[in-house]
Formats: structure tokens, C-alpha cells, sequence
């Protein structure tokens, strides 16, 4: 899990690279929760994460009820086609502030 900040306007821009899941939930959990106490205004821009499992989805969901809880601003965007494509199966595409296309299953 790699995540690279930016700070523009009061509003933390954190874009999340490579995979959010068992082997690495931990660590970006401390990360993201230092970077969540840092600002009223958070986005999670996951256009760079390749993978994410039911861990990295619990994450996501913690943290926005979290800051939800604190009067607190959590947007979570640009998922990558492979992320995306996960949150519409979990049926959780809507913590995505941006439209998420409608993905199918793939008949064989």
C-alpha cells in the first residue's frame, strides 16, 4: 500500500496506490486515520489500487462512518476500473462520491 498526500485549499488529497487488503489494511489504517485527524476535509483518490478485499472495503467503511460521526467530509473517488468493478458486486458503489459504471458478470 503506498499513499501519496497533497494539500490544496484545506482539503487533504490522498491518492491510494496498489492493493488495500489483509496484508496491508494495518498499516494504512494509522496512516489514514493520522491523515483523517489532520483535516475536516479528506478525499481518497483510489485511481492507483489495483486490488482491494472485504478487509480494505471494512477500512473505507470505518473510516468514512468515522469521520461522518465528526461532522467531517470523506470523499472517496476515481476507483480504478478493477476496484469499481468490486464495489458493485459488494453492492457498495455508492461511497464512491463519482458515478460508478454499472458493471456485469462476464458469462462464460
Amino acid at each position: 500500500m503506498r499513499i501519496t498526500v497533497a494539500m490544496a485549499r484545506g482539503r487533504i488529497r490522498a491518492r491510494l496506490s496498489e492493493s488495500l487488503d489483509i496484508s496491508s489494511v494495518e498499516e494504512a489504517k494509522d496512516k489514514l486515520l493520522q491523515l483523517s485527524n489532520s483535516s475536516n476535509s479528506l478525499e481518497l483518490n483510489l485511481s492507483g489500487m489495483e486490488r482491494l478485499d472485504t478487509a480494505g472495503i471494512q477500512l473505507l467503511l470505518a473510516l468514512r462512518r468515522r469521520r461522518e460521526n465528526r461532522n467531517q467530509t470523506l470523499r472517496i473517488s476515481h476507483p480504478s476500473g478493477e476496484v469499481a468493478k468490486i464495489l458493485f458486486r459488494a453492492g457498495l458503489s455508492r461511497i464512491v462520491d463519482e458515478a460508478v459504471v454499472s458493471h456485469r458478470e462476464e458469462s462464460p
